[in-house]
């Protein structure tokens, strides 16, 4: 990179490249200053400067392809803070910020476009949560967590809750898990870790379970596994064997497997009278850079059936790896990963006027 930076961020964009913003050199100074990497010519460039200083921050990219920047720590003290940077205009302009100011805090977006901001410290532990609205601009506080915490991680599952874990509080490593459900605003206190964690990492796995590894705590190599118990016999499960891979602007996605309209014992399977009326999977794209996520409307001019789903086309959607996964009356098959190419650049050809 240009300039040596810790407690950055990075974030893909939908052009392909990727923007890293703010971070400290180690203490002595807090950064405005962001930069694009591009994959095609492995260089670096400078993008424009936040109009704040930000470390310890967060990095988000939002449904219509700009990146919010939340909270973190800057040059007068904790943030509350936010902005937006346009990749196409090279810009940054301040947006609403949040209620309270916080650093060590996770942002999440949800299945909406929202954005769920969780704990954090400014001094004080915070149990506080938050949600940004990107079409007003504005962030309204909710429900807080049932643990205040900061350094810890929050994951969007298969089924549009978060699971917060670990952390710290009052200078304590925590076990706990909480659980955020967006359509009732509440949260919920699970079982526990087996063993404290802070700054670990949590994974959502194709399979739907997370995987959290290492952190500080007694054990810092262990790893262990979250499993949300959404309670079906395995072979209710749909299966997507063949996929659509690399995904295109513009591509249909094609699934062949087996399952697709269920097994016979769920309510949208046999083709009985007892059966949906529509009858059809749920099929969910969600970006492994961002979660945002898309649900595919089938094709008209292609039936599915209990073998294939073809999906009209698909465009608009993040580049990078994205989960694919379908859907039938809720129980999710094993997702597979498909690549969605970041779109070809565009060069603007000038051709010389010759005056005789």
């Amino acid at each position: 990179m240009n300039t040596a930076r810790i407690a950055h961020t990075t974030t893909l964009l939908p052009n392909g490249k990727v923007l890293v913003a703010g971070g400290t050199n180690f203490g002595t100074e807090i950064y405005t200053s962001a930069e694009l990497y591009d994959p095609r010519t492995g260089a670096w460039q400078a993008a424009a400067e936040m109009n704040q200083a930000h470390m310890l921050h967060t990095a988000n990219l939002l449904p219509n392809g700009k990146v919010l920047v939340a909270g973190g720590l800057g040059l007068t003290g904790y943030l509350n803070s936010a902005e937006l940077y346009d990749p196409i205009t090279n810009t940054w302009t301040p947006t609403g910020g949040m209620n309270v100011t916080r650093a060590w805090h996770t942002t999440t977006v949800l299945p909406d476009g929202s954005i769920l901001a969780t704990g954090g410290s400014n001094g004080v532990d915070l149990g506080i949560t938050e949600l940004y609205n990107p079409a007003t601009g504005n962030w309204s506080s909710i429900g807080n967590m049932n643990t205040a915490r900061y350094s810890h991680t929050a994951t969007l599952l298969q089924d549009g809750k978060v699971l917060v874990f670990g952390g710290r509080n009052n200078n304590l490593i925590l076990k706990s898990a909480e659980l955020y459900d967006p359509p009732t605003n509440t949260w919920s206190t699970i079982s526990s870790l087996n063993t404290e964690r802070e700054v670990q990492t949590a994974t959502l796995m194709p399979n739907g379970q997370v995987l959290a590894a290492g952190g500080n705590g007694s054990n810092p190599k262990s790893v262990e596994v979250f499993d949300s118990g959404l309670r079906f016999e395995p072979i209710w499960r749909p299966v997507v064997d063949t996929f659509t891979s690399p995904l295109s602007p513009g591509d249909a996605l094609v699934i062949g497997g087996s399952g697709l309209r269920g097994y016979g014992l769920t309510e949208a399977s046999g083709s009985g009278t007892n059966n949906s009326a529509t009858n059809y999977p749920l099929v969910q794209l969600r970006s492994l850079e961002s979660g945002q996520s898309l649900w595919l409307s089938p094709d008209p001019a292609h039936p599915f059936s209990n073998t294939a789903f073809t999906s009209q086309p698909v465009s608009s959607f993040p580049p990078g790896y994205s989960l694919v996964t379908v859907f039938v009356n809720g129980i999710p098959s094993i997702s597979k990963f498909i690549l969605m190419p970041a779109p070809a650049p565009s060069y603007s050809i000038f051709l010389p006027i010759i005056i005789r």
